[in-house]
């Protein structure tokens, strides 16, 4: 079963196996348009994205199902154009797009770029200068953002985005009036976006005051906010106008001297400095344009599909002036990820009208349920990801996106972890840093428990375990299993042989075992099905630990790896024995089943798994129903699963 959940668009990124800087160039764009996992405190936009690659001499389709739009980016270069595996591919794009379910953005990376299909059309492409992404990041960019919403907004062909230009022309200086001009005169010469300049682009015969309101409702509001803007009344009225409005807006500042006065209505915008350089604005404009409308409609496509009653939608994070013409009846407003703090909440409080504030996340969140909750990671990369178009950025961005959804409830987080540069541990501990400092706790509160194994604890220097405590994160060290000498209890060594495998197998197992013994609920995603270093897969032997303990169980199934195959087992569509069989396709883990035959050790087998096997969903005492658990299975949408997730936690712990 899948969602009938639809986000409001999803990106696809197209490039060919031998474009070296292909899976790049995706990453940077999930950066772009979705998030950085790096920068969990950065807003995102959100937007789903995907990529799409020649992979064993077939390309995978694209889900037009996914989404209500879905854009497809082309980085046609001389390979693509080289490929013939890409022509029928593109031909297939463009009946998909005749037909309306899609739209093809192509980006001119080859001079022959316009001849991959006759049908592609020239207005089509996204030329760069120097037909290169890298060194034309600015640009392409604003080119990017500008094609997105006008197709999000349903643009007609040739319909440009305008911008109002809000500025001041009574400075001594006269640089809010020359600044706008500079702003203009840019819009003109460099880019595809048209503007509208106070007086210029008014029509004789015609009220001044409405065609300037107008002219703002239809636009993206630039201020130029120098020294005099604040003093003039046609200033103000065009900030308060862009507010009710709910333009996309954002603040150029210019000062170059004292304002005596800052107008209160000037801030909940994006704002920067300039810097003379006009595309750094436009980026900002634009970008802040776009999470706007993208957040409107996926919040009003939640309100329906959750039957929010009472609810009025915002496109920004709240504050008194959004609540002036709210209507009666709403006692709710619903707005976008991150939640605001305290401070700020304490004053929207006080408005004797609206008696609650929330985001996505916290529909389905209790924090006095889930607070002080130990919720167990079972995460591990899985190359299947990547047949489904599924790259590392967002595998880490879902795995940021739990731990930093769970911190906001007041959940503490556990994972079994190493110490891999670029592994999940330095990703969570990462993250509990943040928070913590984000909150300004006791330095000892604990916000993250890593487990750590023989050997591996071995490992930690003692700047390795200052930093985990400046994270708040607390290192528990397992037994050391029976078996290792006392000369080798404080050493390192790789699991390079039969009997060193076997310590590592059994000391994998005993820290699984104690880690589920201090936890209340675990979540399961990805992992490996072959060449893993313990007696069986790690995310099979944590999900059978937390069977045994009859903890909350969620699946996430979606993303392939080890997960996927539980979901199977529970299904019928596999078995243990099949799953140990394809275990034993690695070499040095046939090598470690035989050592423990001819040492009479504890038999490695896969028989634990079969607790799984066609099993109803009731045995993941997980909170959610079937239907709900049918959709983690399956889901690869972000918000949805955190969602399901926190639904599930908050009434599992309700029982």
């Amino acid at each position: 079963m899948s969602s009938n959940f639809k986000t409001p668009l999803s990106v696809y990124v197209l490039y060919d196996k031998d474009n070296t800087k292909g899976s790049e160039t995706y990453e940077k764009i999930y950066h772009l348009l979705c998030r950085n996992s790096s920068r969990p405190f950065e807003d995102g936009l959100d937007i789903p994205v995907f990529f799409r690659t020649d992979m064993a001499n077939q390309i995978p389709p694209i889900d037009i199902n996914f989404s209500n739009k879905t854009i497809a980016i082309l980085l046609v270069d001389d390979n693509m154009y080289c490929n013939t595996i890409w022509d029928e591919y593109i031909k297939e794009l463009l009946v998909k797009e005749d037909n309306g379910a899609l739209k093809i953005f192509a980006v001119k990376l080859s001079k022959y770029a316009f001849d991959i299909n006759p049908l592609l059309q020239e207005e089509q492409f996204i030329c760069l200068k120097n037909e290169n992404i890298e060194t034309d990041w600015h640009e392409f960019q604003i080119r990017l953002y500008d094609n997105i919403l006008r197709y999000l907004k349903s643009y007609k062909v040739g319909q440009k985005l305008k911008l109002f230009i809000s500025h001041s022309k009574k400075d001594k200086d006269h640089l809010g009036e020359s600044t706008a001009i500079s702003l203009r005169d840019y819009l003109r010469s460099d880019t595809k976006l048209d503007s509208f300049f106070d007086v210029n682009d008014i029509l004789d015969g015609h009220q001044f005051a409405q065609q300037i309101q107008s002219g703002i409702a239809s636009s993206l509001l630039v201020i130029i906010e120098s020294d005099t803007y604040s003093e003039r009344e046609w200033c103000r009225i065009e900030a308060i106008s862009g507010k009710k409005n709910n333009v996309p807006s954002i603040l150029v500042n210019v000062l170059n001297g004292v304002s005596s006065r800052t107008f209160p209505y000037l801030g909940n915008m994006p704002k920067i400095r300039f810097n003379g350089k006009w595309d750094d604005v436009i980026i900002l404009l634009l970008r802040t344009a776009l999470d706007q409308y993208y957040e409107k409609e996926y919040l009003e496509q939640l309100v329906m599909k959750c039957d929010l009653q009472n609810t009025s939608i915002l496109p920004v994070p709240p504050e008194l002036m959004n609540l002036i013409n709210i209507e009666d009846n709403i006692k709710s407003i619903l707005y976008p990820e991150p939640p605001l703090g305290r401070e700020e909440l304490e004053v929207l409080n006080k408005n004797g009208k609206i008696t609650s504030f929330v985001t996505p996340s916290q529909l389905y969140s209790n924090m006095n349920k889930i607070q002080d909750k130990k919720i167990a990671i079972s995460i591990s990369e899985t190359p299947e990801a990547l047949t489904k178009g599924i790259g590392k950025a967002m595998f880490d961005d879902l795995s940021v996106e739990i731990a930093r959804h769970l911190l906001v409830t007041g959940a503490k987080l556990v994972y079994g972890g190493d110490l891999r540069i670029g592994g999940f541990t330095k990703l969570l501990c990462d993250l509990s840093c943040q928070y913590g400092i984000k909150e300004k706790s006791d330095p000892s509160t604990i916000y993250f428990t890593n487990y750590f194994a023989w050997p591996i604890f071995n490992r930690l220097s003692k700047s390795d375990i200052a930093e985990f405590k400046y994270d708040r994160v607390e290192i528990v060290k397992t037994e050391i299993p029976k078996g290792v000498g006392e000369e080798d209890k404080g050493k390192f060594f790789e699991p390079t042989t039969p009997s060193k495998m076997f310590l590592w197998a059994n000391s994998l197992s005993i820290m699984r075992k104690e880690m589920e013994e201090n936890v209340n609920a675990r979540i399961v995603l990805g992992g490996k099905i072959v060449n893993f270093k313990g007696r069986m897969a790690g995310i099979f032997e944590e999900a059978i630990c937390a069977i045994q303990k009859k903890h909350p169980i969620y699946l996430l199934g979606g993303f392939g790896g080890a997960s996927a195959q539980i979901v199977k087992l529970m299904k019928g569509e596999t078995t243990a024995e099949k799953l140990f069989e394809e275990a034993k396709t690695n070499e040095d883990y046939k090598k470690l089943i035989e050592y423990c035959q001819m040492s009479c050790l504890p038999t490695i087998n896969y028989d634990e798994l079969k607790k799984f096997e066609n099993k109803d969903y009731q045995v993941l005492r997980n909170g959610l129903d079937k239907d709900e658990n049918e959709i983690l299975f399956n889901s690869i949408n972000i918000p949805e699963i955190i969602s399901l997730i926190l639904k599930g936690i908050n009434k599992a712990f309700n029982y």
